[in-house]
C-alpha cells in the first residue's frame, strides 16, 4: 500500500488514498490543521510541501489554481483540501520551500 510520510510530524507515516482529499486523510488519521475555509481553497490553512512524490499527486483544481493566483507559491505547495495523493511521497504540513 501506498504511504505518506510527514517530515516534519516526527515522519509519521499514514496509507495513501486516492479517493479522498489529503485533508479529509489527515483528519481520519487524527492529524488536524486549523483550517478557516471548510476545505474551499480559500484560507491556505491547509498548505503543505511535497518533497518527494509530486506525481503522485492530483492536478491542481480551479480553485487550488484560482489560490495560487492571488497567493504565490512554488509549484511543489499543494492545499490538503484539493489535493489527492495516490503514491509514496514524502510532505511538510504548512512549510513553503522548494525542496
Amino acid at each position: 500500500m501506498a504511504k505518506i510520510i510527514i517530515r516534519n510530524r516526527n515522519n509519521t507515516t499514514i496509507p495513501a488514498n486516492p479517493a479522498i482529499s489529503l485533508l479529509q486523510l489527515l483528519g481520519r488519521n487524527n492529524i488536524r490543521l486549523p483550517i478557516k475555509c471548510g476545505g474551499r481553497a480559500r484560507c491556505g490553512y491547509c498548505r503543505f510541501t511535497m518533497h518527494e512524490g509530486l506525481k503522485k499527486a492530483s492536478a491542481p483544481t480551479i480553485f487550488e489554481q484560482k489560490f495560487k493566483e492571488n497567493h504565490p507559491l512554488p509549484d511543489n505547495v499543494r492545499l490538503a483540501c484539493q489535493t489527492y495523493i495516490a503514491g509514496d511521497c514524502i510532505i511538510s504540513l504548512g512549510e513553503v520551500t522548494e525542496n
